[in-house]
């Protein structure tokens, strides 16, 4: 793997106002794969938060399980913590209603072994307006210390009413 090579082929590109990034994954000058995220800042009870919303991590199927996916969440993580974000949340599939169960819970299971922590005692609704609305887990990723109160309160600011409280809130 070409650690260098692939760091410094992972240039973002930041519109000034909304600070959202699309990322190329390259190796050896080919691009393998792309890493899409937003920077915004949440208030929670009175106090701002930075945080960063991932919307997407892609790569080619040749390039999977290779230390290419988990090099690409690292430099995010590197990335939310170098803009001064507390977090990094993001959506998965809900593993027991997915149309794929063994990979949406093999998915969930790669987030959790980089460090992210899916938020329990949850309903949360995707909806993109063009498709019915789609039941989803939230994921988070600390990058500062970030409690289960904490990261709930963030979500709900992130995504509103779509997100509701049904029983009681952890970090698993």
């Amino acid at each position: 793997m070409l650690v260098s090579s692939f760091t410094r082929a992972l240039r973002e590109t930041a519109s000034t106002d909304n600070q959202q990034r699309l990322c190329a994954v390259k190796v050896d000058g080919n691009v393998v794969g792309m890493l899409q995220y937003l920077i915004v800042t949440v208030e929670v009870k009175g106090e701002e938060k930075k945080i960063a919303w991932l919307y997407y991590i892609a790569l080619a199927e040749d390039y999977r399980n290779l230390g290419y996916g988990h090099d690409t969440y690292r430099w995010l993580v590197k990335a939310a913590h170098e803009n001064g974000c507390a977090a990094i949340f993001f959506e998965v599939e809900k593993p027991d209603i997915a149309p794929d169960r063994d990979i949406a819970n093999r998915r969930l299971n790669w987030y959790r072994r980089n460090g992210a922590k899916k938020l329990d005692g949850v309903r949360y609704m995707q909806s993109v307006g063009w498709q019915l609305p789609i039941e989803m887990d939230i994921c988070v990723h600390g990058i500062k210390h970030i409690d289960a109160s904490s990261a709930y309160e963030i979500a709900k600011g992130l995504v509103g009413e779509s997100l509701e409280q049904v029983g009681h809130i952890a970090l698993r």
